[in-house]
Protein backbone atom coordinates (compact mmCIF):
# COMPACT_ATOMS: atom_id res chain seq x y z
CA UNK A 1 0.00 0.00 0.00
CA UNK A 2 1.41 3.39 -0.99
CA UNK A 3 1.57 6.24 1.53
CA UNK A 4 -1.18 8.84 1.39
CA UNK A 5 -0.19 12.40 0.46
CA UNK A 6 -0.50 14.88 3.33
CA UNK A 7 -3.94 16.39 3.68
CA UNK A 8 -4.50 20.13 3.65
CA UNK A 9 -5.55 21.70 6.90
CA UNK A 10 -9.29 22.24 7.15
CA UNK A 11 -10.51 25.71 6.27
CA UNK A 12 -12.98 27.22 8.71
CA UNK A 13 -15.84 29.23 7.36
CA UNK A 14 -16.86 31.83 9.94
CA UNK A 15 -20.54 32.26 10.51
CA UNK A 16 -21.49 28.74 9.39
CA UNK A 17 -23.06 26.27 11.75
CA UNK A 18 -20.57 23.75 12.86
CA UNK A 19 -17.72 26.11 11.86
CA UNK A 20 -16.12 23.53 9.58
CA UNK A 21 -16.38 22.50 5.99
CA UNK A 22 -14.45 20.18 3.74
CA UNK A 23 -10.73 20.68 3.51
CA UNK A 24 -9.67 22.94 0.63
CA UNK A 25 -6.50 22.43 -1.39
CA UNK A 26 -3.54 24.30 0.11
CA UNK A 27 -3.48 26.87 -2.73
CA UNK A 28 -7.09 27.82 -2.08
CA UNK A 29 -6.38 28.20 1.63
CA UNK A 30 -3.56 30.61 0.85
CA UNK A 31 -5.77 32.64 -1.48
CA UNK A 32 -8.55 32.78 1.11
CA UNK A 33 -6.10 33.94 3.78
CA UNK A 34 -4.70 36.58 1.44
CA UNK A 35 -8.17 37.84 0.51
CA UNK A 36 -9.10 38.03 4.18
CA UNK A 37 -5.93 39.96 5.02
CA UNK A 38 -6.54 42.45 2.20
CA UNK A 39 -10.08 43.14 3.26
CA UNK A 40 -12.98 43.67 0.91
CA UNK A 41 -11.54 46.64 -1.00
CA UNK A 42 -11.20 46.08 -4.74
CA UNK A 43 -7.67 45.77 -6.09
CA UNK A 44 -6.23 48.86 -7.76
CA UNK A 45 -5.50 48.69 -11.46
CA UNK A 46 -2.01 49.45 -12.66
CA UNK A 47 -2.06 51.76 -15.65
CA UNK A 48 0.73 52.08 -18.18
CA UNK A 49 0.90 53.94 -21.45
CA UNK A 50 -1.26 52.19 -24.02
CA UNK A 51 1.60 51.87 -26.44
CA UNK A 52 4.85 51.62 -24.54
CA UNK A 53 7.41 51.15 -27.32
CA UNK A 54 8.95 47.74 -27.69
CA UNK A 55 12.73 47.73 -27.97
CA UNK A 56 15.16 45.19 -29.36
CA UNK A 57 18.86 44.92 -28.59
CA UNK A 58 21.37 45.31 -31.41
CA UNK A 59 22.70 41.80 -30.75
CA UNK A 60 19.21 40.37 -31.19
CA UNK A 61 18.79 42.14 -34.54
CA UNK A 62 22.03 40.51 -35.70
CA UNK A 63 21.00 37.13 -34.28
CA UNK A 64 17.69 37.21 -36.19
CA UNK A 65 19.44 38.25 -39.39
CA UNK A 66 22.06 35.51 -39.00
CA UNK A 67 19.22 33.02 -38.55
CA UNK A 68 17.78 34.04 -41.91
CA UNK A 69 14.90 36.12 -40.61
CA UNK A 70 13.95 39.23 -42.55
CA UNK A 71 14.51 42.25 -40.31
CA UNK A 72 13.91 45.68 -41.82
CA UNK A 73 15.87 48.44 -40.12
CA UNK A 74 14.77 52.02 -40.76
CA UNK A 75 17.09 54.96 -40.11
CA UNK A 76 14.97 58.04 -39.37
CA UNK A 77 17.85 60.53 -39.28
CA UNK A 78 18.59 63.12 -41.96
CA UNK A 79 20.05 61.73 -45.19
CA UNK A 80 23.46 63.32 -44.50
CA UNK A 81 23.70 61.53 -41.14
CA UNK A 82 22.64 58.28 -42.81
CA UNK A 83 25.43 58.60 -45.41
CA UNK A 84 28.05 59.16 -42.69
CA UNK A 85 27.17 55.83 -41.03
CA UNK A 86 24.18 53.58 -40.47
CA UNK A 87 23.21 50.04 -39.51
CA UNK A 88 24.18 47.79 -42.44
CA UNK A 89 21.24 47.33 -44.78
CA UNK A 90 19.13 50.02 -43.10
CA UNK A 91 16.65 51.98 -45.18
CA UNK A 92 16.82 55.75 -44.98
CA UNK A 93 13.42 57.31 -44.34
CA UNK A 94 13.99 60.67 -42.64
CA UNK A 95 11.48 61.31 -39.87
CA UNK A 96 9.94 64.31 -41.63
CA UNK A 97 9.16 62.05 -44.64
CA UNK A 98 7.79 59.08 -42.70
CA UNK A 99 4.07 59.78 -43.16
CA UNK A 100 4.54 60.42 -46.89
CA UNK A 101 6.72 57.29 -47.34
CA UNK A 102 4.75 55.02 -45.03
CA UNK A 103 4.10 52.58 -47.90
CA UNK A 104 7.82 51.68 -47.77
CA UNK A 105 7.41 50.22 -44.28
CA UNK A 106 6.69 46.48 -44.54
CA UNK A 107 3.37 45.49 -42.95
CA UNK A 108 4.79 42.13 -41.80
CA UNK A 109 8.06 40.90 -40.38
CA UNK A 110 10.21 42.75 -37.87
CA UNK A 111 10.69 46.47 -38.43
CA UNK A 112 13.32 48.16 -36.25
CA UNK A 113 13.48 51.97 -35.99
CA UNK A 114 16.18 54.32 -34.81
CA UNK A 115 16.49 58.10 -34.97
CA UNK A 116 18.70 60.97 -33.84
CA UNK A 117 17.06 60.94 -30.39
CA UNK A 118 14.90 58.59 -28.34
CA UNK A 119 12.02 61.10 -28.52
CA UNK A 120 12.10 61.11 -32.33
CA UNK A 121 12.22 57.31 -32.48
CA UNK A 122 9.28 57.08 -30.07
CA UNK A 123 7.28 59.59 -32.14
CA UNK A 124 7.88 57.54 -35.30
CA UNK A 125 6.97 54.34 -33.45
CA UNK A 126 3.71 55.88 -32.26
CA UNK A 127 2.85 57.28 -35.71
CA UNK A 128 3.33 53.84 -37.27
CA UNK A 129 1.34 52.13 -34.52
CA UNK A 130 -1.46 54.66 -35.02
CA UNK A 131 -1.38 53.80 -38.74
CA UNK A 132 -1.95 50.12 -37.90
CA UNK A 133 1.60 48.72 -37.89
CA UNK A 134 1.97 46.16 -35.10
CA UNK A 135 5.39 44.89 -36.18
CA UNK A 136 7.53 47.91 -35.28
CA UNK A 137 10.04 48.23 -32.46
CA UNK A 138 12.87 50.53 -31.47
CA UNK A 139 16.57 49.74 -31.60
CA UNK A 140 17.56 49.77 -27.92
CA UNK A 141 20.09 52.56 -27.43
CA UNK A 142 19.73 53.73 -31.03
CA UNK A 143 22.77 53.88 -33.28
CA UNK A 144 24.99 54.50 -30.23
CA UNK A 145 23.74 51.20 -28.77
CA UNK A 146 24.62 49.50 -32.03
CA UNK A 147 28.21 50.73 -31.95
CA UNK A 148 28.56 50.06 -28.17
CA UNK A 149 27.70 46.45 -28.98
CA UNK A 150 30.77 46.42 -31.24
CA UNK A 151 28.75 46.09 -34.43
CA UNK A 152 29.98 47.65 -37.66
CA UNK A 153 28.44 50.60 -39.47
CA UNK A 154 27.96 51.00 -43.20
CA UNK A 155 28.58 54.30 -45.00
CA UNK A 156 27.32 55.78 -48.22
CA UNK A 157 23.94 55.85 -49.86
Amino acid sequence: MSPQPPRAAPVHAPGRRGGRRRAAPAGVAVLLALASALGSRPARAIHTAADTPLAIAAEDVERYRAGGEEVTVIDLRHADDYRRGHVPGARSIPLEQLRRRQAEVPPAGRVVLYAASPAEATAAYQALRDAGFRNVMLLAGGLAGWTRAGLALETGP
